[in-house]
């Protein structure tokens, strides 16, 4: 990073708890995330602020206390610089994170993405590749939440380096649970110059394996994502992270259009209506729903809002609640 006002550091931080001031950058430490304050330059005379995106090192597994490794050289989560005006000053706003052309095809070798789709990042961004995309990753990176019953902490990270090495690096064949893939799938998107914005869901109990299927509904509170890739002005809902009964090719949104999803029967479609325990029902979403069988019912499956953007710490709350 090169800014002649903003604080250059390239030193590991003591461990921290709340917020520090250290050199300059007043910083918060979260579950998984530095939230950067106000950086002065007295010399200029006004402030200054740049977004760097940190990687972590948790130093307890009972606190919340990490290590801040400040412009590591090998930090592969690319850097941006970002300023928002507001009456106290300039704050600091979270930019996405994307993967280098090298983790791309790493990706590709992950889900055995068929040479032809192979693009390098900004090559193409069309539909085509986008379903080749979701089939195959449907298909070699699994739906499991093993983090949540089998690892020490039983805390699901959504950052999407450690997301990069859980799924790609450590070569282990493990995948992850809703918010993991869907992040996952969603910067590999970004990265290839998709236009993607992520919206959350609530899911139909009443649909779930566990639970009866019938026409009654009650939905959670938020507690899946999906991502809404537009292209040549058409919306498409994508999501690698459902399991059983989810959509296995992009979606447009566009209102009771049945598409084949499993051969030989199971079709699924997106509506667009209230759910029952909305009060107010103006207050429509997109509800994906799937019929099993030829002439079966429609089976309300999860719904999420049209465009309404959930931001990267919505996941990371939505996932702390996620391992109650």
């Amino acid at each position: 990073m090169t800014d002649s006002h903003a604080p250059q550091h390239n030193f590991l931080a003591p461990t921290v708890a709340s917020s520090t001031l250290v050199r300059g950058w007043n910083y918060q430490a979260t579950s998984d995330a530095i939230c950067l304050g106000h950086a002065s330059d007295e010399g200029s005379g006004h402030r200054q602020v740049a977004l760097i995106m940190f990687r972590l090192r948790c130093c307890s597994a009972t606190g919340l206390k990490y290590r801040l490794l400040v412009d590591a050289p090998h930090t592969n989560v690319q850097v941006r610089r970002h300023t928002r005006s507001t009456r106290s000053g300039n704050i600091i706003t979270m930019a996405r994170a994307t993967y280098t052309k090298e983790q791309v095809h790493q990706i590709y070798d992950r889900i055995n993405l068929p040479k032809a789709y192979r693009h390098n990042p900004g090559e193409d961004d069309g539909l085509k590749l986008l379903s080749a995309l979701q089939r195959h990753h449907l298909a070699n990176v699994p739906f499991e939440n093993l983090e949540l019953h089998y690892s020490p902490t039983k805390v699901i990270n959504t950052d999407a380096e450690l997301l990069f090495q859980k799924i790609v690096t450590q070569n282990t064949g493990r995948g992850g649970y809703c918010m993991e893939n869907n992040l996952f799938f969603g910067t590999l998107l970004r990265s290839l110059g998709f236009c993607v914005m992520s919206t959350g869901g609530r899911v139909n109990m009443a649909a779930q394996p566990s639970g009866d299927v019938g026409p009654e509904e009650h939905f959670t509170g938020f507690s899946h994502m999906v991502n809404i890739v537009t292209i040549q002005g058409k919306r498409y809902m994508v999501d690698v992270g459902f399991g059983t009964g989810q959509a296995t090719h992009p979606l447009e949104l566009v209102n009771c259009s049945p598409s084949m999803n499993v051969k030989p029967s199971q079709r699924v479609r997106l509506r667009w209506d209230a759910i029952t325990e909305i009060e107010n029902k103006d207050a429509k979403v997109w509800i994906f729903e799937r019929q099993d069988k030829a002439d079966g019912p429609w089976i309300p499956t999860y719904c999420f809002p049209d465009n309404v953007e959930f931001l990267p710490q919505d996941y990371m709350v939505m996932s702390h609640f996620g391992k109650i």
